[in-house]
């Protein structure tokens, strides 16, 4: 929405119009996705651009904060009258476009003037031809520390020759789409030149890529607390206010020696380099590197008298303290000091002081979609499954409340009068006594999930798919190599063990599959490669194993090692779930399997037919629409591979070339005899976890060279149960015979296929369901007087409840 203290009435004349100026506003929408494709609402800026518009300048600068359709038609119109179109690179509070507005950084950018060809650490994600020969280039970055911003931008000026001038945060650059024009005979569309779709780089690293420039020098003030606190903030920013910031070196420089005599750190560098950053003459990180060549005796005798001296001097009517500096030596780590020299200790800057203080800017993520914390714990994100914020925040506001306490006391020595300083520091006592009330840690707490640091989606959490997280770091499955877990990684799952070290072998398990697998070496090598299929997070194979067998065959013992092996990344859910006319099918049972790479099924019930839009969604990767208990729907793409596990074979209503392609039904057909059967089997395969994980990840980089591969075994016997589970062809061709004329009602066909079904244990169909089958397989169904009818057939009355085989053999029927 455009705000309403600022103008935007645009000049209706169109005398200064340009006929060939023409937006592509595709071209501005591409350029807004690509730089924050969850963000509605940007804040644009405009600018005289022409010689002409720059006559009236003024005209033409506004400020327009919500979505690209909202003001399309603003921003085109002046941009044909002359004004250049500007977007903020950074997210606002859409309040304005100053420093105090920017709520999030997006990214961090070279303006090259030069068109040079510079090489970077990192690839940019977006490049922009501003103008001829002109380049913006935008690096995208998450969980960005405002604060810190400015200096890695500098390292882009010092490093990478971009505009000196472009490192604040609020920095607008042109939009694409639009037009440069400040040569009016050769109007330049600014536009995307390359852009890719990589994930934005998490500031760690990026502030790797791109060291801050002069940060260690002003952390170096910026921590110091100083000895001690100036008691009197307000009058010194008065004095400053009367004196140039632009004035000559040396005054400048008495300026900053006065305020450093005061021996209070940061607060009075803060102090000096708020008031230096107005002038032109600012160089960054000068009032930094100056401040650390003070020492305590500054020449001359110059003391915080001289900076009101010079004020007077100036026109300064006020009058320097009378009190001298009250000092202390007290430690504040936690403490942040407010511009009054005193702790402040609001909500908002207490929870930036978890970020910055207490170690959350490093570990820890709010998901606000989700209202779930997480926590780092040296290997993985954990899910806040014990109020760990809640935990740590009073631990922090504890550890605070003592630090307050021991300020106050020792503030309160260097008061003259006694009484004030017993009121001072009861009165500071008291404070740090209400910070330990539970509304008010709750209240931080809850503060802090705003902060820009810890904000995370869901999106950005377990995104690369070959990635494993174990208790001892990280499995790439593209080289099957160990590595230590990195906090960027963002991963929130293990496996329940480390791998085994290269070339382990698992010899119990080895054994136990030759058993099962009756020694053929290819159906090992392909469940191999299905273990190692499932423990990646695709599902581009687009496959449903069916594990099936009757019982005493392994199946059970392979499939469950497997499920305990892959920990956090797996799920079991109840076989109904792939069911169809099981009762209403509960979303919960779907919402499980979000995240997961494992969903395991057993105990498939007799009679039972498959649910096969959803088996079709599942290993399509299409969306699938779930919900928690008590909680909203929400969508997901699946990332899992789905074992059913079985001594029954459920029914298909339609074996379409969808499900041929989809289903692999692996037999597991050996008997073991009680003889065989080791009771103790399990417990001597959990000794042989590691090096069976070690196992899957070999078969996770054989199947990256060759797929699944299945076996002839396991070709043959999917086609055999697809061909003796088409429900519908064994019905038709068992109970309906093909008739030169006439026809048979639908209604007596579901009388038919209910007997049918009943005679064989099966569920059957609804009456909708079947004819809509039998018209998808290309047969007439007509409406006729007394209702829906199948043309060209008639019932094998004979064949109902005598025979599950069609005992005719004149006409057979092809379905």
């Amino acid at each position: 929405m455009l705000k309403a203290d600022i103008k935007n009435n645009v000049n209706d004349s169109k005398n200064n119009e340009t006929d060939n100026i023409k937006p592509n506003l595709q071209e501005a929408q591409k350029f807004l996705s690509l730089l924050d494709g969850e963000a509605e609402v940007f804040t644009f800026q405009t600018f005289a651009d022409t010689p002409q518009a720059k006559e009236n300048s003024s005209q033409y600068a506004r400020i327009f904060s919500g979505t690209l359709d909202e003001y399309a038609k603003k921003l085109t119109k002046l941009n044909q009258q002359g004004a250049g179109v500007f977007v903020t690179v950074q997210e606002t509070d859409g309040e304005g476009r100053k420093k105090e507005n920017i709520t999030r950084i997006r990214a961090i950018f070279q303006e090259d003037d030069e068109g040079s060809d510079t090489r970077f650490p990192v690839d940019p994600h977006i490049t922009v031809q501003s103008s001829p020969n002109k380049y913006h280039r935008y690096f995208l970055t998450e969980g960005a520390s405002p604060h810190e911003f400015e200096a890695v931008q500098r390292r882009m000026v010092e490093d990478y020759g971009s505009d000196p001038s472009a490192k604040d945060r609020a920095r607008v650059l042109r939009l694409p789409g639009f037009y440069h024009q400040k040569d009016p005979n050769k109007p330049h569309m600014v536009h995307i030149v390359k852009s890719t779709a990589e994930r934005p780089i998490p500031w760690d690293r990026l502030k790797t890529a791109f060291p801050p420039v002069g940060l260690e020098g002003r952390r170096t003030v910026a921590s110091a607390s100083g000895k001690n606190f100036l008691t009197n903030p307000a009058e010194i920013l008065s004095a400053l206010g009367a004196l140039d910031p632009d004035c000559d070196y040396n005054s400048w420089l008495r300026v900053g020696m006065a305020l450093h005599s005061t021996k209070a750190g940061s607060a009075a560098f803060e102090l000096w380099d708020q008031w230096s950053v107005k002038g032109h003459k600012y160089r960054d990180g000068e009032t930094a590197k100056m401040w650390e060549t003070f020492n305590s005796n500054c020449p001359n005798g110059v003391k915080l008298g001289t900076l009101f001296h010079m004020a007077k001097q100036a026109g300064w009517t006020g009058s320097p303290p009378i009190a001298p500096p009250i000092s202390g030596s007290a430690n504040n780590s936690l403490i942040s000091l407010g511009t009054d020299g005193l702790p402040d200790l609001t909500h908002d800057q207490l929870a930036l002081d978890l970020s910055a203080k207490y170690g959350w800017q490093n570990n820890a993520k709010y998901v606000a979609k989700q209202g779930n914390w997480f926590f780092w714990n040296g290997t993985v994100w954990s899910l806040d499954q014990k109020q760990t914020h809640i935990t740590q925040t009073r631990s922090f506001i504890r550890d605070l409340a003592l630090d307050v306490e021991k300020w106050a006391k020792e503030y309160a020595q260097n008061i003259g009068s006694t009484d004030e300083a017993n009121k001072f520091e009861a009165r500071w006592k008291s404070h740090a006594k209400n910070l330990r009330q539970r509304s008010f840690f709750i209240n931080v707490a809850n503060t802090a999930q705003s902060n820009s640091d810890l904000i995370a989606a869901p999106k950005d959490f377990d995104s690369d798919p070959m990635l494993v997280g174990t208790p001892g770091g990280t499995v790439d499955l593209r080289s099957g190599t160990l590595r230590a877990a990195e906090r960027g990684d963002l991963i929130t799952r293990q496996v329940a063990v480390t791998p085994a070290s290269l070339g382990a072998h698992a010899a119990q398990w080895e054994a136990f599959l030759a058993q099962t697998q009756e020694d053929d070496a290819e159906m090992v090598g392909f469940l191999k490669r299905l273990c190692g299929y499932a423990l990646t997070g695709l599902t581009s194979e687009h496959k449903l194993p069916f594990i099936f067998g009757t019982g005493g065959n392994g199946k059970s013992v392979f499939c469950n090692t497997i499920h305990q092996i892959m920990g956090e990344y797996a799920t079991r859910t109840p076989a109904e779930t792939f069911l169809a006319n099981r009762g209403p099918q509960h979303p919960t049972d779907l919402a499980s399997m979000e995240g997961k790479r494992l969903v395991t099924a057993a105990e498939l019930p007799v009679g039972a037919t498959w649910n096969e839009s959803l088996l079709k969604d599942l290993t399509g990767g299409d969306l699938i629409s779930a919900r928690r208990m008590r909680q909203d729907f929400f969508e997901f793409s699946p990332e899992c591979t789905v074992f059913m596990i079985g001594n029954q074979k459920p029914a298909l209503r339609t074996v379409d070339d969808a499900m041929r392609r989809r289903l692999l039904l692996i037999p597991f057909t050996r008997q073991i005899s009680d003889r065989d059967r080791d009771p103790d089997l399990m417990d001597k395969l959990k000794a042989e976890w590691p090096a069976i994980l070690r196992w899957m990840i070999d078969g996770a980089i054989e199947w990256q060279k060759q797929g699944l591969n299945a076996p002839q075994r396991v070709v043959d016997a999917s086609r055999d149960y697809l061909d003796s589970e088409d429900t519908l062809k064994e019905f038709m061709t068992d109970c309906l015979e093909k008739t030169d004329k006439g026809f048979v009602l639908t209604k007596d066909v579901y009388s038919a296929f209910k007997q049918w079904c009943e005679e064989r244990g099966m569920t059957p169909w609804t009456q909708q369901s079947l004819t809509k089958s039998i018209r998808n397989r290309g047969f007439d169904v007509t409406r006729q007087s007394s209702g829906y009818a199948l043309n060209g057939f008639k019932v094998i009355q004979e064949n109902l409840g005598i025979s599950p085989v069609s005992s005719y053999t004149s006409k057979k029927l092809q379905v």
